[in-house]
C-alpha cells in the first residue's frame, strides 16, 4: 500500500478510536456532573482518565499495532502524553466556561478539537514511532 495511504488509514483509525472514547468520556462527564456534587474542574479529569484507559486499549490493539515497545513502556509514554493533553483540556475547558460562558460539555467538545491533534501527533511520533509527515528515516 502506498505510504501516504497507510498514513491516512492510520489517522482514520486513530480518529475512529478517539471518537468512540470521546463519546464515552462525554457520557462519564455528564454522569459525574448530573449524579455527583463534583465541579467540572474535577469531573473533567475523572472522565478523561477513564476514557484514556479505553483509548489506550484501542490504540494498542487496532491503531498502532507495531510500536516495538513493551506494553508497560508503551503505556507509560501514552499516559504521559495524554496527561499533557489533560492539562491543555482542563485549561481550555475552564477558559471556555469562564470567558465565553459555554456549557461544560460544549467546552469539552471544543477543547477536544485542539487536544486530539496534540495527542495524535505526540503518540504517533514519540510513542509508536510513526514518521507522519516528516522526512523519511534513513536505513
Amino acid at each position: 500500500m502506498h505510504t501516504f495511504l497507510k498514513k491516512m488509514l492510520l489517522a482514520l483509525r486513530y480518529d475512529a478510536s478517539s471518537f468512540v472514547t470521546f463519546l464515552l468520556e462525554l457520557l462519564v462527564l455528564q454522569a459525574c456532573l448530573q449524579f455527583t456534587d463534583l465541579t467540572y474542574i474535577l469531573a473533567v479529569p475523572i472522565a478523561f482518565v477513564l476514557a484514556t484507559l479505553a483509548h489506550y486499549a484501542l490504540c494498542h490493539m487496532w491503531v498502532f499495532t507495531k510500536s516495538g515497545r513493551s506494553i508497560p513502556a508503551e503505556y507509560t509514554y501514552f499516559i504521559s502524553i495524554l496527561l499533557s493533553g489533560l492539562l491543555w483540556t482542563v485549561i481550555l475547558v475552564a477558559f471556555f466556561v469562564q470567558i465565553f460562558s459555554m456549557d461544560v460539555l460544549v467546552a469539552r467538545t471544543v477543547a477536544g478539537l485542539f487536544t486530539s491533534i496534540w495527542n495524535f501527533y505526540l503518540n504517533a511520533r514519540f510513542n509508536f514511532h510513526i514518521p507522519l509527515f516528516l522526512a523519511k528515516r534513513r536505513k
